[in-house]
């Protein structure tokens, strides 16, 4: 992680006004352990959506009686130890998603640029299958790109197709959900839900789910391969090609794919990464924790050492019989 971060619509980010409790593009005032804090208490206060909300505020005033018990016997009390005592209450959370992102300062998003090339999709080929590498994280124009390598892959006739998602992290929620819909077509959506329960994303009114409903789908054999480091949107991608009809293929998924997450700047300076909705189909029913694999597979020690992939050669496997 750099030391600047860009705001956007991500499952790490939600379509949201992203001013935090510092504001955003201009020098934060000085601060000491309390006034980051309470900062921070503020917003989880206000916006934590995650599972365990309704012991926020039991956590929250719990460390902060100990913090000012810390802080009355020193002259000054200082922001990594009000940082500190945030971690604690974070941990207690247990939710991946929420974190503190310590010396991050949050800029403003800058206009949409090209995708960097070695962001880009990979497309390669085992015998007739293609395989498409997406190891890196869902940056503006992904969805795009997928679009292109899978048109490519297409062209080419593909008798299948494997997507590799092991190791993606996750990204901008549109750009991932704008890549599902060329595998599941017009099911894919998604509504995030607030801590009041009022929807604040639905996929199928944004500006791209409107563009991808006229990209050409996959409608071939599919698998997709996953691992515990598939993440966020790398598991919503996991999520919607499964629910097509494509076999996934490794290890369970990190669990990060119903929260979606909002960043607020902070004195610090610090970047608090907040789930503020839940991930839902319809704004009642959420999606499921994590991606669960159709068939279990992964690299033992000897198959790295031997160049070997399993979890690959298992996909091609189970896309063998229905390809003609």
């Amino acid at each position: 992680m750099g030391s600047h971060l860009r705001r956007g619509l991500t499952l790490l980010g939600l379509l949201l006004g992203l001013a935090g409790a510092g504001g955003v593009g201009g020098p934060l005032p000085p601060a000491d352990a309390l006034a980051v804090y309470d900062a921070a208490a503020r917003l989880l206060r206000a916006h934590y959506a995650g599972p365990r909300m309704g012991e926020v505020g039991g956590l929250l005033a719990a460390e902060r009686a100990a913090l000012v018990q810390q802080c009355g016997r020193q002259t000054r009390c200082s922001v990594v130890q009000g940082q500190a005592a945030l971690e604690t209450v974070l941990a207690a959370l247990g939710d991946g998603h929420t974190q503190l992102l310590r010396s991050i300062v949050l800029n403003p998003a800058p206009p949409p640029a090209a995708l960097d090339p070695r962001l880009r999709p990979t497309l390669r080929w085992e015998g007739q299958v293609a395989v498409i590498g997406l190891p890196e994280w869902f940056e503006v124009g992904m969805g795009a790109a997928f679009r292109e390598v899978l048109g490519q892959a297409a062209a080419r006739g593909a008798s299948g197709l494997v997507v590799d998602l092991r190791g993606n992290p996750g990204g901008v929620l549109d750009e991932c959900l704008a890549a599902a819909q060329g595998l599941a077509g017009d099911r894919v959506n998604l509504i995030g839900v607030g801590r009041s329960g009022a929807a604040l994303y639905t996929w199928r009114t944004a500006a791209l789910a409107q563009a991808a409903r006229a990209w050409p789908r996959w409608t071939g054999p599919l698998a997709l391969l996953v691992s515990p480091d598939t993440a966020s949107c790398g598991e919503l991608l996991a999520y919607w090609g499964q629910q097509a009809g494509g076999t996934v293929v490794g290890l369970p998924t990190r669990g990060l794919l119903n929260t979606l997450t909002r960043d607020f700047a902070l004195p610090g300076p610090a970047v608090l990464r907040l789930t503020v909705a839940r991930a839902t189909l319809d704004g009642r029913v959420r999606l499921p924790g994590r991606v669960q694999p159709d068939l279990r597979a992964g690299p033992e020690v000897a198959d790295i050492l031997a160049g070997r992939d399993p979890v690959l050669e298992a996909a091609l496997r189970a896309l063998r019989p229905a390809a003609p």
